[in-house]
């Protein structure tokens, strides 16, 4: 069994994917909470979010602020799979 910490961060990755394929009706992409960069030069997948600063140190828990690092460290084959 897997630890807690790796369940959560599971779930938010299939959260994240059903969102961005528009499998799940959510208010994040009319809010531009989780916004894909335009122009991502960088390497690894095109789907690669951006990150906003956090005035509240509260808010860097939030789903559309901890799911960033993780989403933008994921493989191609990992997004797209």
């Amino acid at each position: 069994m897997h630890s807690l910490e790796h369940r959560r961060v599971n779930s938010d990755l299939v959260l994240r994917y059903k969102i961005l394929n528009g499998l799940l009706d959510t208010k994040f992409a009319d809010v531009g909470l989780l916004t894909v960069a335009e122009n991502s030069k960088t390497r690894g997948h095109s789907m690669k979010l951006i990150k906003y600063h956090c005035s509240i140190y509260a808010t860097k828990y939030y789903f559309s602020n901890r799911i960033v690092r993780i989403w933008n460290f994921c493989t191609f084959r990992v997004i797209f799979q």
